[in-house]
């Protein structure tokens, strides 16, 4: 259980190896859950509800860093927002299936010029 006191050196160790993790693609139940409780309380909703911009909420389809139930989820709180999906995506799909990525990105551009 996280009881709050993490040092940052604690806190960098941890990100270093998350960060690793993600990289390489290598999923550790117990590096994600420190992950996450290191997250705290930052309110994504309510800071999400304030964007009122056009905004494109891009994920990849297979992530399970952030499944795209919580991405599509969190769009649904974004004024003007468009959700899409690299389909066999995992977290980072921006650089693993970039062609895609960048697809989605320039269908999203070319509707905002309409």
């Amino acid at each position: 259980m996280h009881d709050g006191n993490v040092s940052n050196d604690n806190k960098k160790e941890k990100k270093k190896l998350f960060f690793t993790c993600l990289f390489f693609g290598r999923y550790d139940a117990k590096v994600m859950e420190e992950h996450f409780l290191l997250m705290g309380d930052f309110d994504h909703v309510g800071t999400a509800s304030k964007i009122s911009c056009p905004c494109l909420v891009i994920t990849g389809g297979a992530d399970e860093l952030m499944p795209k139930k919580w991405v599509k989820d969190l769009s649904l709180h974004i004024k003007n927002s468009v959700y899409a999906e690299v389909a066999g995506a995992g977290h980072a799909a921006g650089i693993f299936f970039a062609e895609e990525f960048a697809a989605q990105i320039v269908d999203f551009v070319k509707m905002l010029k309409k």
